[in-house]
């Protein structure tokens, strides 16, 4: 039976590092409609980086020495991946080859059944794109002013609050609603323009795995795990989710939190990660492996794109270490955080 406390000891410097990506593109995207993706070469330079100067493990590793109360050292590395593009398999999958780098893909399998882009695509094209000066969410109370571009980058920062905060079944709704503020044949004039957000098929996930990558879970829609969704329907996005890559792929022992931060991850959500019976549960949350952790809410790095950031990201994680011990207390004390 594996132990939901681990001891990873204690360190002056950082512990080892749980990087996370989303992306690789040909060329950094700078558009408000796309963004989080790596250029090939901000993460082929990085790639290259922890070849030389680290040792990266795979999660599996990660979870094994855990379990046998082994010791890290601060020079190991994690490299994890959310959500699922197309150009993980395209641009990101032949550099990690060349570099040796077993990766893990967390994946909503939702949008694998269906092909459908993540909510937040839709919320940031339809803002931009609208020709309206004004859109609202019937049945939410929510109004957005699209009247000038200074006003849609307002309402954006409003819509995605709005989104990450309220229940699961609410946000698909809302997207539904969304749809409508642009037509059909602008939306599929977007998608070849935006393929940066074009997810992964089945059969590509399949691929990934055949070639070393460890897929997870992100949810079965992507849903936020914060307090607003109740217990059962965070048992349906974790049961859900591991029982189509348990179909699909034959395999599947880790879970990440989508925008898993401090206020988006419930203590509930924690408790139901452990129940389904996942091996790991990741946050998106700073922090090192370091001292005493619960294995279902470890800290991760989002892996910057320019290098200096990312040597710092490296090296500095105990700077974050306190607060990410502070959150891991309180989600256990209060129940939801």
């Amino acid at each position: 039976m594996q132990k939901k406390w681990i001891d990873y000891g204690r360190r002056i410097r950082s512990g080892p590092t749980i990087l996370f990506y989303h992306g690789v593109m040909p060329a950094e995207s700078k558009s408000l409609e796309s963004q989080g993706h790596h250029s090939v070469s901000e993460f082929g330079k990085q790639m290259q980086f922890l070849s030389r100067y680290h040792r990266v493990i795979s999660l599996s590793e990660f979870n094994e020495r855990s379990n046998a109360g082994a010791k890290f050292s601060s020079k190991e590395v994690v490299v994890t991946f959310d959500d699922g593009y197309k150009n993980n398999l395209t641009y990101a999958a032949p550099i990690l080859k060349k570099y040796g780098v077993a990766p893990s893909l967390f994946i909503s399998t939702k949008h694998f059944e269906t092909g459908q882009r993540f909510p937040t695509y839709f919320a940031r094209c339809a803002l931009w794109y609208t020709d309206k000066d004004q859109v609202n969410i019937e049945g939410y109370d929510q109004v957005f002013d699209t009247s000038s571009m200074e006003n849609k980058k307002n309402s954006l920062v409003r819509l995605m609050r709005f989104m990450k905060s309220t229940e699961s079944f609410a946000v698909n709704h809302a997207v539904e609603q969304i749809k409508n503020w642009l037509p059909a044949a602008k939306w599929c004039e977007l998608e070849r323009q935006i393929p940066a957000e074009q997810i992964l098929s089945w059969r590509e996930v399949q691929e990934l795995a055949n070639s070393g990558w460890e897929i997870g879970s992100h949810c079965h829609d992507h849903a936020i795990l914060h307090c607003g969704n109740n217990r059962a329907a965070i048992r349906y996005q974790l049961n859900r989710s591991l029982e189509m890559i348990m179909e699909r792929i034959g395999y599947c022992k880790f879970f990440a939190y989508p925008n898993g931060e401090r206020g988006f991850v419930s203590g509930p959500a924690i408790e139901e990660v452990e129940k389904a019976g996942y091996a790991l549960g990741l946050s998106a949350e700073a922090g090192d492996i370091q001292g005493k952790l619960n294995r279902y809410l470890l800290p991760r790095r989002l892996a910057p794109r320019k290098m200096l950031h990312f040597v710092k990201v490296l090296h500095n994680s105990m700077l974050y270490r306190k607060r990410h011990a502070e959150w891991v207390t309180k989600s256990q004390k209060k129940g939801s955080e």
